[in-house]
C-alpha cells in the first residue's frame, strides 16, 4: 500500500490528460486514498470524461483548434522554407469541478 499523503493539501498532476488522471484517481480509490480529501487530483485537455468521474475532474482546458491551426501554420511555413518560431502562447482554462 502507498505511504497516506501527509495533508489534504497534497495534489497529483498526473503527466498525461484526463484518462491518466481518471485512472489515478481509481488506483488511488482502490488504496483507500479518498479524493479530493486526503489529495487533489488535475487532469489536461477537458475530456468529456472529466465531468463523469466522481468526483468530477477538475482539469485545464487546451484550445485543441487553435493549437492544430498553429501546428499547420507551422508545417505550412516549413514546407515553404521559413524559418517561423515553434513557439506559442496559448490560452488554458482551469475547469474547476468537484
Amino acid at each position: 500500500m502507498p505511504p497516506r499523503p501527509s495533508s489534504p493539501t497534497d495534489s497529483v498532476r498526473p503527466g498525461g490528460d484526463d484518462t491518466l488522471a481518471a485512472r489515478v484517481m481509481c488506483a488511488l480509490r482502490e488504496a483507500d486514498v479518498r479524493v479530493p480529501r486526503d489529495v487533489s487530483v488535475s487532469g489536461l485537455n477537458d475530456l468529456p470524461l472529466a465531468g463523469v468521474t466522481r468526483p468530477a475532474l477538475t482539469t485545464l482546458a487546451v484550445p485543441r483548434r487553435q493549437m492544430g491551426c498553429e501546428a499547420a501554420g507551422f508545417l505550412h511555413g516549413a514546407v515553404c522554407g521559413r524559418g517561423d518560431r515553434l513557439r506559442r502562447k496559448l490560452p488554458l482554462e482551469l475547469v474547476e469541478r468537484g
